[in-house]
């Protein structure tokens, strides 16, 4: 319920919700809001952060929503999934198209240097509209440094994890001559 109120909020905030009515009349243009991370939320190397929200156009389609660190366009975080089911920001906005309007990036902090920090998000049209909102977050310094013993994830990719164990990455490389299935 907190989530659709603030999803009220800002869209009266925005002049695009009629409280009386309770219908939403969007304008010409992006609508993006970020629900996840609040604002300055203490970020760990290695611990995982979501950051997701919703983004809609009127008329129109979203393309991508990237999200950058300290920089508009600057330290790229990721690229968001896109179509994520919004059932709360259909029925305040009265428009069916937008029940796809969520997005969700996973980003795991490394080597995040402490103080404050702000997350860029920006979401595109297909029309080559743009919209920014930024998101101040901190940073403590701290978090998990990858061992041996206590490995850390540091990336989630199509296939699989990567993993810090706190040392060099070791290469083993197969001579031409043994056997594919090392049997």
């Amino acid at each position: 319920m907190a989530g659709l109120f603030r999803l009220v909020s800002i869209l009266a905030v925005l002049g695009g919700v009629s409280l009386m009515t309770g219908v939403a009349s969007a304008q010409q243009g992006i609508m993006l809001d970020v629900d996840a991370p609040t604002a300055g939320v203490n970020v760990m190397d290695g611990q995982p952060l979501l950051i997701g929200g919703w983004a809609h156009m009127p008329g129109g389609a979203i393309s991508s929503v990237d999200v950058y660190l300290d920089a508009e366009g600057g330290n790229p975080v990721g690229t968001a999934r896109l179509g994520i089911v919004r059932r709360d920001v259909a029925a305040v906005l009265g428009r069916p198209e937008a029940l796809t309007s969520g997005y969700n990036v996973d980003w795991i902090p490394r080597n995040l240097s402490q103080g404050s920090h702000t997350l860029y998000v920006v979401a595109r049209s297909t029309t080559g509209q743009t919209i920014t909102q930024a998101v101040p977050i901190s940073a403590c310094g701290c978090g998990l440094r990858g061992s041996i013993t206590n490995p850390v994830v540091v990336s989630v990719g199509p296939y699989g994890y990567e993993l810090d164990t706190g040392g060099p990455g070791v290469w083993l490389e197969r001579p031409n001559d043994m056997p594919p299935n090392d049997q």
